[in-house]
């Protein structure tokens, strides 16, 4: 059985491995290089979504590594787009979704 990973990428740009990118690097694309590179999916049968707030960058690479998707959430909030990708899903028990205020938040309480 393969996961799917939905990551609101805009809380996760903030780790102390990317917080410098080369110069000139944009760090979204780096936290996708890093995911790849530390294996954090497990198997590569897996898929990681990465959900940014906003509209992309108009230099951004056109395609993704594979098994990897990036999604721009546009006019709503990146929490937004990640519950209609839940809702739109059929088999949701394979999705961990990874917001990271959240987790934040049941850790301090």
């Amino acid at each position: 059985m393969s996961l799917r990973y939905i990551i609101d990428g805009n809380n996760v740009l903030h780790h102390p491995d990317l917080a410098s990118p080369r110069q000139g690097r944009d760090p979204r694309f780096a936290l996708v290089d890093f995911i790849l590179r530390h294996k954090l999916t497990g198997s590569r049968n897996n898929k990681v979504i990465l959900v940014f707030d906003g509209y992309p960058p108009t230099t951004t690479r056109s395609e993704s590594p594979e098994n990897t998707e990036i999604i721009f959430s546009r006019r709503e909030t990146a929490d937004q787009t990640i519950k209609r990708l839940l809702e739109k899903s059929a088999t949701v028990k394979n999705i961990l979704v990874i917001l990271m205020r959240l987790m934040k938040r049941m850790l301090l309480t």
